[in-house]
């Protein structure tokens, strides 16, 4: 990547890490909803500028709307379809129903791991959608945030910290993996994950935290909708 990706990647993480430590600290204080509700709000709008300034102007790189019209119509393109799609809805899943706090402390954390290989796949298929991504993306960390304070009661000091560079740790995990194995995985394989991990954004990561939360249907969530099964269809076509 050209050293003015690596900076915009570089403000996307600390954005990130900012919206970790004010929702660590003003979580209990504000409540859950209206980060959720910043948060489509934020993706919506970040949908629609992918649409306009990269799909409409000239471009290079593979963008959101290429990565999802990406056709492999194979078995093994559905196996890496549905993989990020099992494996992140499963560990979202056992959050809310683990036995006990640690449990799904544990399973919250290696959510967060997987969540940072795939965003940093998404920064090497496309540097600066990587970046938006980060940037609009952080009204999440303090749900995140709020979500690890409630798991780990009684809150000890410094947790939020942990909280903070962990999640820039599975970020750096990810770019450990994804640089070893880059000479073993195509950018087709890449845009394949992307494209099961947008699905898994659209179809339940935003269900659970947005829809089943709010009072009435919300009409922004018909684009998650959209983008998800346009996914799905261009991978079976």
């Amino acid at each position: 990547m050209s050293s003015l990706a690596w900076l915009g990647l570089g403000l996307g993480m600390t954005a990130y890490a900012l919206a970790t430590f004010w929702g660590w600290h003003l979580g209990p204080k504000l409540g859950a909803r209206p980060w959720v509700r910043s948060q489509l709000l934020l993706l919506t709008c970040g949908i629609w500028l992918e649409l306009v300034f990269f799909d409409l102007l000239p471009s290079t790189q593979p963008t959101l709307m290429g990565i999802l019209g990406f056709r492999m119509a194979t078995l093994f393109s559905l196996i890496l379809f549905f993989t990020p799609v099992i494996l992140m809805s499963g560990l979202h899943s056992f959050v809310g129903w683990a036995p006990s706090g640690r449990l799904r402390l544990g399973a919250f954390t290696l959510q967060n791991m997987l969540e940072g290989v795939l965003i940093y796949s998404l920064c090497r298929v496309n540097p600066w959608l990587g970046t938006a991504y980060l940037f609009l993306t952080a009204p999440h960390a303090l749900v995140e945030a709020m979500t690890i304070r409630e798991l780990s009661r009684p809150a000890k000091a410094g947790t939020w910290l942990w909280l903070v560079f962990g999640n820039l740790a599975w970020l750096g995990l990810g770019f450990v993996l994804i640089e070893g194995m880059g000479s073993l995985i195509s950018l087709a394989v890449f845009n394949q994950l992307m494209a099961g991990y947008l699905f898994y954004v659209a179809f339940v990561d935003l269900y659970q935290e947005v829809v089943r939360q709010a009072k009435r249907p919300i009409i922004p969530y018909a684009v998650f909708l959209g983008m998800g099964l346009m996914g799905l269809l261009n991978v079976l076509v």
